[in-house]
C-alpha cells in the first residue's frame, strides 16, 4: 500500500469511515473505495465530502457518481473524478432552503475506472432545519 493511501485511510478511520469495498479486474488491477464520512447539513448550507480511493496496477482517472440523494440535496460539482496520482477527491453537497428534512438517509457513491472496475459505498445524510 502506498504511504499516501495509508495516511488517508488512517484519517478516514479516525473520522469513523473505516469500511471499504475493493473490486478486482481481469488483469489483476484493483480499485478500493473507502466509505465517506456521514454528513449532517442544514438547509441553505453546503458540506464538503471527501472520497478516498486506492488503485493497484493502474493509474487512470476514477470517475465518481453520487446517487440516491434526498429531495432538495444536490452535488454542486458537475464533474467528479479522482485524478491520476491522487487518492482523494472532494465534492460539495448543497441543501436547498426547501430540502426535505431527513435523518439517516442512505446516499450511494460509485467509483468507476477503466470501464472494468466499479466499487460502491454508502454514507448517511441528515438534513436539518436552520
Amino acid at each position: 500500500m502506498s504511504k499516501r493511501f495509508l495516511v488517508c485511510l488512517a484519517f478516514a478511520a479516525a473520522l469513523g469511515a473505516c469500511k471499504s469495498t475493493t473490486t478486482t479486474g481481469p488483469s489483476g488491477q484493483s480499485l478500493t473505495l473507502v466509505k465517506p464520512v456521514d454528513q449532517t447539513i442544514q438547509r441553505g448550507e453546503t458540506n464538503k465530502v471527501s472520497v478516498y480511493v486506492r488503485r493497484e496496477k493502474f493509474d487512470s482517472p476514477v470517475e465518481l457518481r453520487v446517487d440516491d440523494l434526498p429531495a432538495g440535496l444536490e452535488v454542486v460539482e458537475k464533474k467528479l473524478r479522482v485524478e491520476p496520482g491522487n487518492n482523494l477527491a472532494e465534492f460539495t453537497l448543497y441543501a436547498r432552503p426547501d430540502a426535505d428534512l431527513v435523518t439517516g438517509h442512505a446516499v450511494r457513491v460509485t467509483a468507476m475506472a477503466d470501464g472494468e472496475l466499479s466499487a460502491v459505498q454508502w454514507f448517511h445524510v441528515a438534513v436539518k432545519a436552520n
